[in-house]
């Protein structure tokens, strides 16, 4: 199959971070439009926004704020904080308003519009944090505003699955059904329980199915468990499914599993926390900048933990397509 991947190192920071990265430049008088989940993390995404505000504002940024009134909120709120030119639209919440926030800033561009949309921040203080983790900020929401006051801008790859942007990873089959069920469960736990409670419920019924899967064009049909496409290298509060993924690479990580048993997916999921489970020989990685899959089953689509519908599924790259700070 194309662009397959020598994996060596997995895990390792200096794969995680972005590669052209600019000078570093002063952020005071930052103009910033915060977008805050009040459900996010079971209500910790409102409770820990004063004070990162207040951290923010010490720095000398100017920074208006709305609270999402619902799932998908955020996207009508970043579109309507970039027609107003705010500089940077700060997400508080989880992977999921990050998900959000970004699909409004890409979608609010005019076509053939030059000029960049604003910068995304993240505040993670939802259930999940992996794309706060790519960018190389801490978990904790405090000292992730504190890194954000003096942070500088940099761009990063983002992925189109059908009609949605994403940032992290989107996966079609198993990993849409744990995503079903994460989204109808409170979020009152910290996200890697919830998404291991989840991934044993769903593997008691769950099995692997036929999909046609196309990397770059070439297809190719067979009984499959999983296929996750990745733009950064972790999902699921901390599973490192894609681990050598890149947000500037310009090409996704493809991680391809199997006809899987159960006892081999049990085997599997605690070495996915390491990103080791592309070991397994019935775990392939590769590479590639278009993915199709096609299937007879209706099997469900994530990304960033967001369900986006049914297969098909297209997956396209959009190279540096959304301005971030980064640390």
């Amino acid at each position: 199959m194309p662009g397959a991947l020598r994996l060596g190192g997995h895990g390792q920071r200096r794969q995680r971070e972005l590669r052209h990265r600019p000078p570093a430049t002063e952020r005071a008088g930052v103009r910033a439009f915060a977008i805050v989940n009040p459900a996010a993390g079971g209500g910790r995404a409102r409770r820990v926004w004063p004070a990162a505000r207040r951290t923010l504002v010490a720095a000398g940024w100017q920074v208006d704020e709305a609270t999402a009134a619902h799932r998908g909120h955020e996207a009508d709120l970043a579109a309507a904080a970039a027609g107003d030119r705010y500089e940077v639209v700060i997400a508080v919440g989880g992977d999921g308003t990050a998900h959000w926030a970004a699909n409004g800033l890409l979608r609010a561009r005019a076509p053939g519009e030059a000029a960049p949309p604003p910068a995304l921040a993240v505040i993670p203080a939802g259930t999940g944090a992996d794309f706060a983790a790519a960018m190389g900020l801490p978990r904790h929401p405090l000292a992730a505003a504190a890194q954000l006051a003096r942070a500088r801008v940099g761009r990063v790859d983002v992925g189109r699955l059908n009609d949605r942007y994403f940032l992290t990873i989107g996966t079609v089959g198993f990993g849409g059904e744990v995503a079903r069920q994460v989204n109808a469960w409170p979020r009152a736990v910290p996200g890697p329980l919830l998404y291991v409670a989840a991934i044993l419920k769903m593997l008691a019924v769950y099995r692997p199915v036929e999909m046609t899967l196309a990397l770059d064009g070439e297809a190719r049909r067979r009984r499959l468990f999983m296929v996750a496409v990745g733009n950064t290298f972790r999902a699921a509060g901390g599973m490192q499914l894609c681990p050598t993924a890149r947000p500037d690479d310009d090409r996704f990580e493809v991680v391809v599993f199997g006809d899987l048993s159960k006892p081999q997916v049990l085997g599997l999921l605690p070495r996915a926390f390491s990103g080791r489970h592309v070991l397994h020989p019935l775990v392939e990685v590769q590479a590639a900048r278009t993915v199709t899959v096609e299937s007879p089953t209706a099997l469900s689509l994530q990304a960033d933990g967001e369900l986006v519908g049914q297969v098909p599924a297209t997956f396209a790259l959009v190279p540096r397509a959304l301005p971030v700070l980064v640390p």
